[in-house]
């Protein structure tokens, strides 16, 4: 499996502008936010703050989340499903 996190996010109707700038962790935040709005199954506990800090992390989650839904299909619907649907060419 192959996952890119800004087409993922974007698929599900998530800004991304600017995340990745190491200074704009209120960005992060509302990125994380609207993960959860999106109904994706997040849990971040005490790796929220973590998460926040760079924009690795953030893609690292993105990229968890692509698999995790990609091996539950059935469990998913909507925007979310887009980002599981396999587009390889090889």
């Amino acid at each position: 499996m192959e996952a890119y996190p800004v087409a993922a996010l974007r698929l599900w109707g998530i800004p991304t502008d600017g995340y990745r700038s190491p200074q704009n962790v209120q960005i992060r935040e509302d990125l994380l936010d609207a993960m959860a709005a999106e109904g994706l199954p997040l849990n971040l506990g005490r790796w929220r703050t973590t998460l926040m800090a760079s924009s690795d992390g953030i893609d690292a989650l993105t990229c968890a989340l692509v698999a995790r839904l990609a091996s539950r299909p059935d469990r998913v619907t909507g925007q979310p499903q887009q980002a599981c649907r396999s587009t390889s060419t090889w």
